[in-house]
């Protein structure tokens, strides 16, 4: 029947697994029987194409106002509101397919209840294949490579670094910032974070200061990951390693992420809570995860000449000093901000001020000359 119509939309029940799962199967098919006759009732070509799937067909070309006014009626069923995503497409050539993918599109993102096909979706999803396949070359080479930024002491002085992870695309070394959304949704992430990790640690054995390494809840949450990670401790010298746990992230399992803490603090390695002040910064949780240094959030750092971000920092030295913390503020760019938080007695500190991020050979050189001078600090 497609080929006699103009537009399509494409209608998918939200959360209909969950009811299923809780009213039970009978329940679930009534309510798709009951929707599809609310649907024939009100529009003239009614189709249902999957599980909890549906489909209208026009004769005419669709617009937003047509979706909004579909999205605003309301279904209800034994009283249970019944809400629905939508997928839309004037394109005629293809409108089963468009339409899909627009349904998907809008399914991923949140804040969408519906998303009509247009050339820039063709082009976002054409991009989006491109990428993917690029990110995976990466990861079947190995081409994911830690840079160091150095971290110093009050007199300049490097007395640590941190290892971020670059990906080498094309010959070129790229920030994973413009990639993470797609690593993720790629179901990338665990591949590329264990590659990291693992160059870190074969680094570590080279180097004289300690490093740092970046650890999402998505790495700690994951049980492979986690046995990864310690299995990699028991092999090698932890002492020299920290991990930073980014405070801004929601820790769904706290328990499992203090445990984690716990098992690792055993064998020598030093926590940090990135990011602190960010987000919901909870003080009393922070203390539960025994960390052994604060990485003041960036945002406070950039703003520190406003008052009100300065006692913030204030506030949060004294909190740390109170409970034998070190402070590490990062992001610091100039001499100036590097004066005023030397005065509220930062332990540390990091940003292009004192260093770029640069590949393990650059720091390894720099690490060797600091050490013959006996800058051997931690």
């Amino acid at each position: 029947d497609i080929k006699k119509f103009e537009s399509l939309i494409i209608l998918d029940i939200d959360n209909f697994s969950d009811i299923n799962d809780v009213f039970g199967f009978n329940f679930g098919d009534e309510l798709l029987k009951r929707f599809g006759e609310y649907l024939r009732e009100n529009y003239n070509f009614v189709y249902r194409i999957g599980n909890d799937e549906f489909a209208i067909a026009l004769k005419d070309k669709l617009d937003d106002k047509f979706i909004s006014k579909l999205l605003k009626d309301k279904f209800e069923f034994y009283g249970i509101k019944i809400d629905f995503i939508i997928g839309a497409s004037n394109y005629k050539k293809r409108l089963y397919e468009t339409a899909e993918m627009a349904l998907k599109i809008a399914l991923k993102n949140k804040n969408k209840k519906f998303m009509i096909y247009d050339e820039n979706i063709y082009q976002q999803q054409k991009e989006k294949i491109y990428h993917t396949n690029l990110l995976k070359e990466a990861l079947e080479k190995e081409n994911i490579i830690p840079y160091y930024q150095c971290i110093v002491n009050k007199k300049g002085e490097v007395v640590k670094y941190e290892a971020l992870m670059r990906i080498k695309i094309n010959d070129e070394i790229k920030s994973p910032f413009y990639f993470m959304n797609l690593i993720k949704e790629s179901r990338l992430y665990n591949d590329f974070s264990k590659i990291m990790i693992k160059k870190v640690f074969k680094d570590l054995e080279k180097l004289n200061k300690k490093v740092s390494i970046n650890l999402s809840y998505d790495d700690l949450a994951n049980e492979e990951m986690r046995k990864f990670i310690l299995n990699l401790i028991n092999e090698k010298n932890a002492k020299k390693l920290i991990f930073e746990i980014l405070e801004s992230e929601s820790l769904l399992n706290f328990n499992l992420v203090k445990n984690f803490i716990k098992e690792v603090s055993i064998k020598g390695v030093q926590i940090a809570i990135d990011d602190f002040g960010s987000g919901y910064s909870n003080f009393v949780r922070v203390l539960d995860l025994n960390p052994d240094i604060i990485k003041i959030d960036a945002t406070l750092i950039k703003n520190i000449k406003k008052d009100k971000y300065k006692k913030m920092i204030e506030l949060i030295v004294d909190f740390a000093k109170s409970y034998d913390l070190k402070v590490v503020a990062e992001f610091v760019s100039d001499k100036e901000k590097f004066e005023i938080l030397k005065q509220l007695n930062i332990d540390e500190y990091q940003g292009f001020y004192f260093c770029e991020p640069e590949p393990f050979e650059n720091i390894l050189k720099k690490d060797k000359i600091s050490s013959k001078k006996g800058n051997n600090e931690y």
